[in-house]
């Protein structure tokens, strides 16, 4: 596997690639709930986190694709939620998502085997974390669960002022590595963001999830290497045998 010679810096994703954001969003959104004393209006918790999933997704990717902007987004996610399951909460959305980006940087769960990876890649490769997350939360992210110690450079969409799977942040990311298209591997998990944002690009890239999931458009590019969940099998990819 030649191709992989010349791999010298990796640009990563940090939500639900190596920063378990599921699992932190779950959490951090019921303390902030509980912190406003509105935990208790919820029957299921569980039914509103799905349905809050589902909302955030949708809102993230009109953002992605500039149709709304950032305070449609933070308001409208948890408004459309209320609207959805918790009517007796509605015009708290605001106030729900400032709390809950207070407690969301403090949760520290990372994806399996992404802790191994990074102690292996550091001071093999320039490790850029791409992110299309808050600037006031991202780092904080990083911080609190331990991995920034591994983390040469960290862009992000909103200091860029484009998200993925714009041209312009991949740009970014490279010359803050003083690197290149043909020296770079691109690793996340959002098809749109990430793998058709690398493609386009024209840097390799590494779909972190299941190639089941992954269109045939994509399939057939000769820049995506490979689909995985496994930071180990991302580890043996990179120095095959």
């Amino acid at each position: 596997m030649k191709r992989f010679k010349m791999v010298q810096t990796l640009l990563i994703d940090l939500d639900h690639t190596l920063w378990d954001f599921e699992s932190n969003s779950k959490v951090a959104l019921m303390q902030a709930m509980d912190h406003m004393n509105i935990f208790d209006w919820v029957d299921d918790y569980d039914l509103f986190f799905e349905e809050y999933e589902k909302i955030n997704k949708r809102y993230w990717g009109l953002y992605r694709q500039r149709q709304i902007d950032k305070d449609k987004l933070i308001v409208g996610r948890f408004e459309d939620t209320f609207e959805m399951v918790l009517p007796k909460a509605k015009g708290l959305g605001l106030k729900l998502n400032d709390t809950y980006l207070e407690f969301m940087p403090l949760q520290n769960k990372l994806m399996p085997g992404a802790l191994e990876f990074l102690e292996y890649a550091k001071g093999r490769y320039t490790i850029v974390v791409v992110t299309n997350g808050f600037k006031s939360v991202q780092r904080k992210k990083m911080y609190t669960s331990k991995i920034d110690q591994f983390i040469d450079h960290v862009v992000i969409s909103e200091e860029v002022g484009a998200p993925k799977p714009s041209p312009k942040i991949f740009q970014r990311a490279l010359s803050c590595a003083n690197s290149s298209k043909i020296n770079a591997l691109m690793i996340g998990d959002s098809l749109e963001a990430d793998v058709q944002g690398g493609v386009d690009f024209g840097i390799k890239t590494i779909y972190f999830g299941d190639k089941e999931n992954v269109p045939s458009t994509l399939k057939d590019s000769p820049f995506l290497i490979d689909s995985t969940d496994d930071w180990g099998q991302i580890r043996r990819i990179l120095q095959p045998s």
